[in-house]
Formats: C-alpha cells, sequence, structure tokens
C-alpha cells in the first residue's frame, strides 16, 4: 500500500496505544468509521447528483450519437449504391465505345478498300481511253491526206 510494512504497523499500532491507551482505541475507530462512512455518503451523493444533472444530457448526447450512427450508415449504403450504378454505367459506356471504335474500324477499312477498288477501275478505265485515242488519233492519221503547201492555197484561194 503505502510502501508500510507488517512490522512497521505493529510499531504504529504499539504508539497509539501507548499515546491513546486501552480504553481510547474503540471510540477512536469508532470516531474513525462513523467518519468513513460519512465520507462515502458524501461522494456517493455527489455522484447520483452528478449522474442526476448530467443524465439528461447524457441521454441527449446518446441519442445524437445514434441518429449520427444511423444517418451515416444509411449514407455509406447510398454511396455504394451509386458506386455500384455509376461503374455498372461506365462499363456499359465503355463496352459501346469500344463496339462503335470497332464498327467505326470496319466501316473505314471498307471504305477504304472500296475507294482502292474505284481507283483501280478509274485507272483501268483511264488506260483504255487513252489506248482508244491513241488507236483512233493514229487510224485518222493513216486516214487522213497529207497536207502540203499548195492545197493550202488552194482553199484559201
Amino acid at each position: 500500500m503505502l510502501f508500510i510494512g507488517g512490522s512497521e504497523i505493529i510499531v504504529v499500532m504499539l504508539i497509539v496505544l501507548l499515546f491513546f491507551g486501552s480504553k481510547a482505541i474503540p471510540d477512536i475507530a469508532r470516531t474513525m468509521g462513523k467518519g468513513m462512512r460519512e465520507f462515502k455518503k458524501a461522494t456517493n451523493e455527489i455522484t447520483r447528483e452528478f449522474e442526476e444533472y448530467t443524465g439528461d444530457f447524457k441521454h441527449d448526447i446518446d441519442d445524437i450519437r445514434s441518429t449520427i450512427q444511423k444517418e451515416s450508415k444509411q449514407i455509406t449504403q447510398d454511396f455504394e449504391r451509386v458506386s455500384t450504378k455509376v461503374k455498372k454505367d461506365s462499363e456499359k459506356l465503355t463496352k459501346n465505345i469500344e463496339e462503335a471504335g470497332s464498327s467505326v474500324k470496319e466501316e473505314a477499312e471498307k471504305a477504304t478498300k472500296s475507294i482502292d477498288e474505284a481507283e483501280q477501275e478509274i485507272k483501268e478505265e483511264a488506260a483504255q481511253v487513252k489506248k482508244t485515242i491513241d488507236d483512233t488519233g493514229s487510224v485518222q492519221r493513216e486516214n487522213t491526206p497529207p497536207i502540203n503547201k499548195s492545197s493550202d492555197e488552194e482553199l484559201k484561194g
């Protein structure tokens, strides 16, 4: 307890016995017991009054605490629900964008192929037209008599 050993307690009891005598010790013990009871009673009364006056505050604080816990739980559930919905929607959008991207890519490849085929056809037709023009020009040169200066003068004159 207070760093007092058994031998020290015996010495203190002997000193009390010498000062007060054997007749006064029971009265001293009774007085100390009454004092301790009064002290305990006063302590209990103070505790009771403290709890009585602060009980309303404690009750209010407990109500506020439970309300806050309930609301925070509801907010957490709402947040999780919204988060899940946003995640699902973003996955759908990502999938739609990927599908649209692949469709655009396919259409672009088809368009490029069509343009290449059309370009090839135009080149072939241009080559044919050129050949036809060249052939027609060579046939006309063969069938056309040469123009000389005298025939030119005849036409003018």
